[in-house]
């Protein structure tokens, strides 16, 4: 015949197994994000790297980036803890040490005071059966958490990609005009080389050399400030792709890759963006919050199956077990009106990250509109500029034989001339590398820019 000890360890065991094999065959539902690994490795050339290459690369390497990823991690850990929730609790409790007794019964059998060694032994199984949705909700909230997570990683490779193309456009335009002041001093010193050797022989006052000695020292200046320029674009390129920026080739033309008109670029950005999709995510997480904090308006049911084997207790010379397998309902009838209060909250929530959703595809349509016509403006005013462009070189080339000549032009006339030319030149250069600029924006603002990079051959 079985004895009560026995049959109780018995049933102990044979249900800690059956946990133990729940547990190892747990359905893992949600993928565990990995480090992304490049599969095809990018060909950056050391002496000429591309814009395609630097944006690569700055995705890969960047902070920010590799900060994102780690959020992603932990709302993985969020999602497995949701889950556990659905798995039985097991506590074991085990004591042992003496206890001094001094009670009616070590009375009753002849002693003043009695110390045994107690020993406690209980292990507690409990299953919650029903509680109202709140584990499904929870486990849905954090869910959406984490593919919030993948949104706010793609929104944040967009900005640092724009920040990327900035700052390579930045440095190739702040190159392209130091060469462009460089010829400008050496425009002024062939002129007051002219005039100096004028001046020696009598022909011009020595008023005319001081005046080319200062256009001369406003043109320095204005190569002391663009190598300035250069150095902080340089600074910004060295953050965004940890390292100094070698010689750089041209960007590739966007033309083929932008949208027709204003309003598809438009309807793309409040549609597909990573930011619109991570305040989805958001009002999915909240909504989850909302069923969550309704939950607690209704009873929590559980099974609790305990096991306890316990020796000498309270002095008495003896075993204590017990065994039970109980249905437990437990159910808060008043908390004080906290739980109105949180469900009311979430619902707020709800409606705040509702606005946020549309004060976000606002945001979007307005950047698109800026960014869009931005190139417009500017491509209409570099056609102009360029036009400029051709007059003044006319202009300060016939200004300039003009006065080696002796032809009746001033020298004024000829320093004005070379001054308009170069603004010209200068104009031109920054007009053309503002519309690079633009036209990466408006693929940011839509949300594309990352995906024209991995695209492009």
């Amino acid at each position: 015949m079985i004895s009560k000890n026995t049959l109780g360890k018995t049933l102990i065991c044979s249900v800690f197994l059956m946990l133990l094999n729940s547990l190892s065959s747990q359905d893992k539902k949600v993928e565990k994000p990995k480090e992304k690994v490049e599969e095809k490795a990018v060909a950056v050339e050391k002496t000429e790297p591309t814009l395609k290459s630097i944006v690569l690369k700055s995705l890969k390497t960047h902070p920010q980036i590799k900060k994102l990823e780690r959020s992603r991690a932990v709302a993985y850990q969020e999602v497995r803890s949701a889950k556990g929730a659905f798995l039985p609790t097991v506590d074991f409790r085990t004591t042992y040490g003496p206890e001094y007794t001094q009670n009616q019964t070590v009375e009753n059998d002849g002693d003043h005071y009695r110390t045994l060694w107690r020993n406690e032994n209980s292990l507690i199984i409990n299953q919650t059966l029903y509680d109202g949705g709140a584990r499904e909700s929870v486990l849905k909230r954090n869910h959406a958490l984490f593919d919030r997570t993948l949104n706010s990683i793609n929104d944040g490779k967009e900005a640092l990609a724009l920040r990327a193309v900035e700052a390579y456009i930045s440095v190739l335009r702040s190159r392209k005009q130091i060469a462009l002041s460089a010829k400008n001093i050496e425009a002024h010193m062939d002129i007051l080389k002219v005039v100096k050797k004028r001046f020696e022989n009598k022909l011009v006052p020595e008023a005319d050399v001081v005046q080319v000695q200062g256009r001369l020292a406003l043109a320095q200046a204005q190569l002391r400030r663009e190598m300035a320029d250069l150095k902080a674009s340089e600074a910004a390129f060295i953050e965004v792709c940890g390292e100094e920026p070698g010689k750089l080739q041209e960007p590739e033309d966007l033309l083929k890759s932008l949208p027709e008109d204003i309003k598809s670029a438009q309807n793309e950005a409040v549609v597909s963006h990573p930011s619109v999709l991570a305040n989805k995510d958001t009002i999915r997480a909240v909504e989850s919050s909302i069923h969550e904090a309704a939950s607690r308006f209704s009873p929590r049911v559980s099974l609790e199956l305990t096991g306890a084997e316990n020796e000498n207790l309270s002095g008495n010379r003896s075993n204590d077990d017990s065994y039970s397998a109980l249905i437990v309902l437990n159910w808060n009838l008043f908390r004080g009106g906290s739980d109105f209060a949180e469900l009311s909250r979430e619902i707020y929530r709800r409606e705040q990250e509702s606005f946020n959703l549309y004060e976000t595809k606002r945001n979007l349509a307005r950047d698109v509109a800026q960014a869009w016509f931005t190139k417009v403006g500017k491509q209409e005013e570099l056609e102009f500029f360029k036009k400029h462009e051709l007059a003044s070189e006319k202009t300060y080339d016939a200004y300039k034989s003009q006065y080696e000549l002796g032809k009746p032009r001033t020298l004024f006339d000829l320093l004005n001339a070379r001054s308009e030319f170069f603004r010209a030149k200068f104009n031109v250069i920054d007009a053309e590398y503002s519309i690079k600029s633009t036209e990466y924006r408006i693929l940011a603002t839509m949300g594309r820019l990352v995906q024209y990079f991995e695209a492009l051959k």
